[in-house]
């Protein structure tokens, strides 16, 4: 963080707690930055990586339809229901139970 910073974030702090107190000037030593080229590629490495997970995830999503398909048709065949709420729920309670991912329920 550079000085400036440092001001933004005092005049923040003061603004939420809505006070007239003032708080203590502090110097925070300016650190080495990357330069814009080494954000930019690394925002390019990170964006390709997304792009590749994306289609891996397109993928799958294709697969488990045609699946889900399959099962159906079979379900219709026998004269059976094709949509079952028990295993919808113990689908999503693999999933979540599985979950060890950044992103919660």
């Amino acid at each position: 963080m550079i000085e400036g910073d440092a001001l933004t974030m005092r005049s923040s702090i003061l603004s939420i707690l809505n006070t007239n107190d003032t708080l203590p000037r502090v110097n925070i030593p300016t650190m080495s930055r990357k330069s814009d080229q080494e954000h930019a590629a690394n925002l390019k490495a990170l964006r390709s990586q997304i792009d590749k997970l994306d289609l891996d995830i397109l993928e799958k999503l294709s697969k488990r339809a045609t699946v889900a398909g399959q099962i159906g048709k079979v379900k219709s065949e026998s004269g059976g229901e094709i949509f079952s709420a028990s295993r919808e729920e113990e689908v999503l309670g693999n999933i979540l139970n599985t979950n060890k991912g950044p992103l919660g329920e």
